[in-house]
């Protein structure tokens, strides 16, 4: 020690101070190190845990975001406590009162009072929002009463007939609530497509009624009749 003290001229207190200096030197420069292999492209809180990691483990804050549960965790069955419906089903539940607004499929028809006038165009294209895939067309034996058409191309014949038999059935329950004032034209056309013309020949026009059980009829299970369109890639 005394050779070393007389050839580079220091005490040994001063020795081991120079030695801690180079130390931390050597320390900081590991940090410096560690934090230049992060990407750039990381955040800040990202380089900062990394650099604490590199530098102190004591200081390690874990992994962000989801973590696979521990061994005691397992035992303890938490998933068993879990509040709520394992199913993926939604059942979305509306108001009492929406059928009155929009639900012409959970109405039923009604009798018509004497007198009562038929649907003007701008009435009916009102109600014709309410229903899917209907269309207002001309009466053929009078071009100025209206009617409600509905068209859907079926596989087969066989398929149009069960159709329209499905039609009448809504048809002839909805007739029996209003007194028959209803009425239903359904033909199979050529190309297998079956059409159906609701309308009221006692006011010789549309009515409200007519429209109600168009949509019953959209609720009519047709997936297994009507013809699948292809798609080419």
């Amino acid at each position: 020690m005394a050779a070393v003290r007389s050839a580079v001229g220091i005490s040994p207190s001063g020795l081991q101070q120079s030695l801690a200096l180079q130390a931390d030197r050597l320390s900081k420069r590991h940090q410096l190190r560690a934090a230049s292999a992060i990407p750039r492209n990381r955040t800040a809180l990202e380089r900062r845990s990394l650099v604490v990691r590199a530098s102190n483990e004591r200081f390690d804050i874990g992994d962000f975001g989801a973590r696979d549960p521990r061994a005691d965790e397992l035992e303890s069955q938490f998933g068993d406590k879990v509040l709520g419906n394992a199913d993926t089903e939604h059942r979305i539940l509306l108001p009492s009162g929406i059928t009155e607004v929009a639900g012409l499929s959970a109405r039923n028809c009604a009798p018509l009072p004497a007198g009562t006038l038929p649907l003007a165009e701008p009435g009916a294209r009102e109600l014709l929002k309410r229903v899917v895939g209907w269309k207002l067309v001309s009466d053929p034996s009078d071009p100025s009463a209206l009617r409600l058409r509905g068209e859907w191309r079926v596989r087969d014949e066989e398929s149009g007939q069960e159709l329209m038999r499905r039609v009448g059935v809504v048809v002839e329950g909805q007739q029996q609530q209003c007194g028959g004032s209803q009425q239903a034209d359904m033909s199979l056309e050529q190309g297998y497509v079956v059409r159906v013309d609701l309308h009221t020949p006692a006011i010789g026009g549309l009515s409200e009624n007519d429209f109600i059980i168009a949509a019953k009829v959209d609720i009519i299970k047709v997936s297994d009749l009507i013809k699948k369109a292809r798609f080419w890639a």
